[in-house]
């Protein structure tokens, strides 16, 4: 059994496995560059809600204006 495990690593083409963990190394940083995007969009977006729906509104009302179109805003 133990010589037959080692035949088959021998033939393993230590090049293709080389590609391949490198690919797999790939995708990994990938999928964390794109959960790192991801939670980055999700800050903006609440920095966005923020702005729109509690600042604006705040400061509107300080200066007295009652209503605005907000699509004229965006």
């Amino acid at each position: 059994m133990v010589n037959s495990l080692l035949h088959s690593l021998q033939q393993v083409d230590k090049e293709k496995t080389t590609k391949i963990v490198n690919l797999a190394r790939n995708l990994v940083d990938t999928k964390k560059s794109i959960e790192e995007l991801e939670a980055k969009i999700k800050e903006l977006k609440e920095k966005e809600r923020i702005i729109s729906e509690e600042q604006i509104p705040k400061f509107l009302q300080e200066m007295g204006v009652d209503a605005i179109d907000r699509k004229s805003v965006v």
